[in-house]
């Protein structure tokens, strides 16, 4: 399921860059624009995070009970941030590579790469309010609960 999101952003942005205006007009702009596939014999799915902030398809008819429900949808920028994330980690490793084939012909002991550790990705503001959405549901569930 994830490889499929990442191909249709992978698509998606592919698109967006096919489509370049002409020079004379300002390049648009899609960040807070939201994924939708749609079925081409009808309907289609919107990929939203769900209260948990895992990535799931939401049928387009149930999307305003998933917002209800805590729902957010995925926004281009957040696609746009893990397609740029992969292009730097390729050249990143590319570069390293290229290092190590040119090192290891001058070299007769083995090359140790020490990696520093990943930076985490910080939370997008989508993300960041679908949890406090969560949270605040679970906290209201739990007023209940304790009022019976």
């Amino acid at each position: 399921m994830k490889a499929l999101v990442l191909c249709v952003s992978l698509l998606l942005c592919a698109a967006l860059n096919a489509q370049a205006p002409a020079a004379s007009q300002p390049a648009p702009t899609y960040p807070n624009y939201s994924i939708m596939l749609i079925n081409p014999a009808g309907g289609g799915v919107v990929l939203m995070h769900n209260p948990k902030n895992e990535m799931e398809y939401v049928d387009v008819t149930e999307t305003q009970d998933a917002f209800k429900a805590g729902y957010v949808p995925v926004r281009v920028a957040e696609i746009a941030d893990v397609i740029n994330y992969l292009r730097a980690e390729d050249d990143r490793l590319t570069a390293e590579n290229a290092r190590l084939k040119g090192d290891s012909t001058n070299q007769v002991a083995p090359v140790v790469v020490v990696l520093p550790p990943s930076q985490p990705v910080p939370p997008s503001q989508a993300q960041i309010e679908a949890q406090q959405r969560a949270q605040a549901a679970a906290d209201q569930t739990a007023s209940v609960v304790s009022n019976k």
